[in-house]
């Protein structure tokens, strides 16, 4: 991540480099009310972007005598042009989303001779009555202004306004070289290990066809577990019918050994009762001949 502070991504765009080879700085979007670490050293610049930094001075802007164009658009600037005439090669000025509000604060510009095109978008500056007429006049040197000319014909080279800024070309042309760097890294490393690298796409897709697999084995698991749990509670239900059967059947069985039981017993009671009356009538068929045997007896 590169630094936010504007001196510490000087140091930090400079590291291992000679500051004379250096022609593109951007610098959009760190936070500085006042320029810091820019000094008369970079004599090769020649483009250079402070966007949404938040510069509210532009006092202390060193003299960079090949710098082309600036981009200043998005901050607080209201005033203090002249800081930027030690650049004499200067030809391209963006400073839209400021709050220059009058002539008198563009009139330090007049004494850049090479500047062509300047930018003033949404400045207190544009709503003046004759505003492109005035700055025309202003700048007798100056063929486009918010990139159009005199007769409102637009620059077809024009970066300010356009389809991408200075700004936005430093940050293509850095992001371009820091992939070609990653590329040549990559390839040393695959020179290095024999084998080539395995992407972060390949990886994914590997990862996302594992958990593909794992979810394929969780649901044929889930289906055999419920199986077994649905055999399980048949066995249950056969072995509780079972159950139900077998004490039904012992129920029966002992309501029938009690029926015999009963029956036995009472054929057991007819016959004993058969018996006594049986002994009975002996007895008596007995007691009646001894008696006839007696009477006949006493007779003789």
């Amino acid at each position: 991540m590169k630094p936010t502070d504007i001196k510490e991504r000087l140091e930090h765009e400079l590291k291992g480099k000679d500051v004379l080879t250096i022609k593109k700085l951007n610098f959009d979007s760190c936070k500085a009310p006042q320029l810091e670490g820019l000094n008369d050293d970079l004599k090769s610049l020649e483009i250079l972007s402070l966007i949404s930094v938040g510069l509210n001075t532009l006092k202390d802007f060193p003299k960079l005598p090949s710098l082309r164009k600036i981009e200043l658009s998005n901050n607080l600037l209201a005033d203090g042009l002249e800081n930027l005439l030690g650049c004499t090669a200067l030809t391209h000025i963006n400073l839209s989303g400021n709050k220059f509000s009058t002539l008198e604060d563009l009139a330090p510009l007049a004494s850049l001779e090479n500047l062509t095109n300047l930018n003033l978008f949404n400045c207190e500056v544009t709503k003046l009555e004759e505003y492109r007429e005035k700055v025309f006049k202003l700048l007798p040197k100056l063929k486009y202004l918010d990139g159009l000319d005199q007769e409102s014909k637009k620059d077809e080279n024009e970066d300010f306004g356009g389809e991408e800024s200075d700004g936005e070309k430093v940050e293509a042309e850095e992001a371009e070289e820091a992939g070609e760097e990653d590329e040549e890294e990559d390839e040393e490393l695959e020179e290095d290990d024999g084998e080539p690298s395995v992407g972060l796409s390949y990886l994914q897709k590997e990862n996302l066809d594992e958990d593909e697999e794992d979810e394929d084995f969780d649901a044929e698991k889930a289906l055999k577990k419920q199986q077994a749990a649905e055999e399980e509670e048949d066995d249950e239900e056969d072995e509780e019918e079972e159950i139900e059967e077998n004490e039904c059947l012992n129920d029966e069985g002992v309501a029938d050994i009690v029926s015999s039981t009963a029956a036995a017993l009472d054929n057991d009671d007819e016959n004993s009762s058969s018996r006594i009356l049986r002994k009975r009538k002996n007895e008596a068929a007995k007691s009646e001949e001894e008696n006839e045997a007696k009477i006949q007896k006493e007779s003789a």
